[in-house]
């Protein structure tokens, strides 16, 4: 069993960095610190891929909270796979069932967000909706929710790991370190935009 747990957490651990990667990209195209790098993230291209990362987000997130067969990697399986060897998995040192119970209380404690997640997943992004504009008006997801599910994610992927098989799960970024791509866009076209004023005010 513990080579099938591993196998689960190992999948579950990928659809998270994916998750947490593409938030942070989104949440960066989607921030300014000033009215130049405003005019920036306002522009189609870096609004496009703002878009795209908050949408891929959505869709790993849904992996990981989603009660459907298809998904072999969510939480709900993998706290079911524990339960059911959880003799074997836990062993006689640990209080299995208030441990299972606080798993589950975590995962109830978020079922809104989790809800919406889903519906935005189920009827935007993964089909089009006829009706999807109304649908759209219904969801309330922001990044804020997103994330609380990712604090939640790591917080549970941390504790299985470290209850089960005495080990550490780290939250690294492998790809969002310091980007500075808005950043160097918009000193870019502000000098430009200097240069011009100056080259108007010589003639």
């Amino acid at each position: 069993m513990d080579s099938v747990l591993n196998k689960m957490l190992e999948n579950a651990s990928y659809i998270y960095t994916m998750a947490n990667e593409s938030f942070k990209f989104s949440k960066y195209f989607h921030t300014s610190n000033n009215e130049d790098e405003q005019k920036i993230i306002m522009r189609p291209s870096i609004r496009f891929i703002q878009h795209t990362m908050w949408r891929t987000s959505i869709i790993e997130l849904d992996k990981l909270f989603n009660h459907s067969n298809d998904q072999h990697f969510s939480f709900y399986k993998i706290l079911n796979a524990i339960e059911k060897d959880r003799e074997v998995i836990f062993g006689e040192n640990l209080d299995c069932n208030e441990i299972l119970r606080n798993w589950r209380e975590l995962l109830k404690t978020h079922k809104t967000q989790i809800s919406q997640t889903k519906k935005l997943r189920n009827k935007i992004y993964a089909h089009t909706d006829t009706d999807r504009i109304d649908i759209l008006k219904e969801i309330d997801l922001s990044y804020e929710h997103v994330e609380q599910l990712l604090s939640l994610s790591f917080i549970l992927l941390k504790d299985i790991n470290e209850k089960l098989f005495d080990r550490c799960f780290l939250d690294n970024t492998i790809f969002f370190r310091n980007p500075q791509i808005i950043e160097i866009l918009a000193e870019y076209h502000s000098k430009k935009r200097e240069q011009r004023i100056s080259d108007i005010l010589k003639k």
